[in-house]
């Protein structure tokens, strides 16, 4: 993979790109390269962080933009304290249970989220669940191979494909505008010769 192409392309789009934006991308696009994502599926997962990160490409807490926020998060949401952390937001309990097992029984990872739930926001354990977790469908019980079919269709088709897998994160919410990202880092991973 031709990363400066790559990332060429993505500052063609989107502008500048901070530093730890650079990091971000660089991080997942290892993942991705380590357990050979398809092109399609790769491309959702990389509008769907840039979306649910407020494009830092790092990983958040749910409403960190709110003032006092852990006091917040404390009294409005009834996982507390298992709210949203990561890339893409793992939620409740039985989410942080699973992944802990998944690091431990697959990855040999003895890490227990559900004893320190911040751990999920270290960018290295929050990659994992990203991939893993669209990939088996731990958000919603939807999955990426529900709706990514892996053939290079055109823009209409694809952008139709990325519009019905945002059900794997949150439903139907900004659904076009995180797809039409989509379709951009599908661009720039063609660009770079990605999978190729």
């Amino acid at each position: 993979m031709n990363r400066p192409a790559f990332f060429a392309a993505v500052r063609s789009a989107f502008g500048p790109l901070a530093a730890t934006q650079v990091a971000g991308f660089t991080l997942i696009l290892d993942q991705a390269e380590r357990v050979k994502t398809p092109l399609d599926r790769l491309s959702y997962m990389l509008a769907t962080t840039y979306w649910e990160t407020g494009r830092t490409m790092q990983p958040v807490a749910e409403a960190n933009w709110i003032k006092n926020a852990e006091a917040w998060r404390k009294t409005h949401l009834r996982y507390w304290p298992f709210y949203g952390r990561g890339y893409v937001q793992l939620t409740w309990d039985y989410n942080y249970k699973k992944a802990s097992d998944y690091f431990r029984t697959v990855l040999g990872i003895n890490v227990d989220f559900v004893k320190n739930p911040e751990l999920v926001m270290r960018p290295e354990y929050a990659v994992v669940i990203l991939f893993v977790g669209m990939e088996q469908g731990w958000f919603t019980g939807k999955k990426l191979a529900d709706y990514m079919d892996g053939i290079d269709e055109g823009d209409v088709e694809d952008l139709r494909e990325m519009i019905e897998a945002r059900r794997i994160i949150n439903g139907v919410d900004k659904k076009v505008e995180i797809g039409k990202i989509g379709l951009v880092f599908e661009k720039a991973l063609r660009a770079s010769g990605y999978g190729q």
